[in-house]
């Protein structure tokens, strides 16, 4: 149902729902004001639109993350063998 009207056919159902998740973003943040009379950009930091904030990595983190995947002697696209670079490692 849409409204009032009842939607049967299979490829209108497929656009309601597209419409529906398309706008609906929008559709609520019209509705949303959280700070009265502040636009969202006054909360960036100057020059925070064009710049990326990066935590270094810590050793034991990558050495953690690696760990976890599964030994595979196969490749992935890099060509490199995940069993080369656990023992790299």
């Amino acid at each position: 149902m849409i409204g009032d009207k009842k939607i049967v056919d299979n490829r209108e159902i497929c656009k309601s729902f597209n419409n529906f998740f398309v706008n609906i973003g929008q559709s609520l943040a019209k509705n949303i004001e959280l700070y009265p009379g502040k636009d969202s950009s006054s909360f960036f930091r100057i020059g925070s639109v064009n710049s990326i904030d990066l935590n270094p990595v810590k050793k034991n983190e990558i050495m953690y993350i690696v760990s976890e995947f599964r030994n595979e002697h196969s490749c992935g696209y890099d060509d490199v063998n995940m069993v080369i670079v656990k023992q790299s490692i």
